[in-house]
């Protein structure tokens, strides 16, 4: 499975609050009434869409409107939903209504016709097959929410098994095969250095080609169980005040 043609798309929707300066056009909230967005995405409510499990749900996409000057969240309510790029066994989605139910394995981009203005943000998904490990840990950060941070994971070979996303908690689940051992960070929450991260006492870099981090984990993974990260994953903030963060220091190849 491809994952890298994700960043695009998933730094648009972790970075999304943090342009809430920038112009927008007039769309019809739930309210009924004329409203200016800043921005109007497709969301996955509580969920992370690139751990969608094989044999759950269904789950019901939500089209989403955040009001320029306020942030206020309004649902919306497209013309119909469609998926985009399919790839594999991804699932079914109710034109009507955004139901999806999942397939076997595969992914693709959830995407509305809506009338309304900024052109809507489509969503990337990724149904996993059932009976994979999860893998939780956190992400911290010193400059506020870490949430729409991305983790990757990565077998002894380098070849990517999987991603994540933080939530608002700070914390992610990803579902990742047994030969999973390392683990990176692509893609940063707002106001956060975009290249180096911390982990158990080392500096590690997206930049550089292969400086993963070895995981340690509170068991091994094993199929239909969960294994915790020891320790958290750390971000450097990123000010005028700040200076850069350290090059790497434990790149394991």
């Amino acid at each position: 499975m491809k994952y890298g043609a994700w960043l695009a798309v998933l730094l648009v929707s972790a970075f999304a609050l943090a342009i809430s300066s920038c112009g927008g056009g007039s769309g019809e909230g739930g309210g009924g009434g004329n409203v200016t967005f800043f921005l109007v995405r497709v969301e996955l409510p509580g969920k992370d869409p690139l751990n969608i499990e094989s044999g759950t749900g269904p789950h019901t996409f939500e089209l989403a409107g955040y009001v320029q000057g306020t942030g206020q969240r309004v649902k919306l309510t497209p013309t119909s939903w469609t998926l985009e790029e399919v790839q594999g066994d991804v699932g079914t989605l109710n034109s009507a209504n955004g139901s999806f139910t999942p397939g076997s394995q595969g992914t693709a981009y959830v995407n509305v016709v809506w009338n309304g203005s900024p052109t809507p943000v489509r969503l990337q998904i990724a149904v996993r097959p059932a009976g994979l490990a999860r893998l939780t840990g956190d992400v911290i950060g010193g400059g506020g929410t870490t949430a729409g941070t991305i983790v990757a994971f990565y077998d002894a070979s380098n070849n990517e098994v999987g991603r994540a996303t933080v939530m608002s908690n700070g914390k992610f689940t990803g579902l990742v095969p047994n030969t999973a051992t390392k683990i990176n960070v692509p893609v940063k929450a707002s106001g956060y250095y975009p290249g180096e991260w911390t982990y158990n006492g080392d500096t590690y870099s997206w930049n550089v080609q292969n400086c993963h981090a070895l995981m340690v984990l509170n068991q091994p993974l094993q199929s239909g169980q969960t294994s915790t990260l020891v320790g958290a994953i750390g971000l450097f903030v990123q000010s005028q005040n700040s200076p850069p963060p350290p090059p790497p220091t434990g790149c394991s190849g």
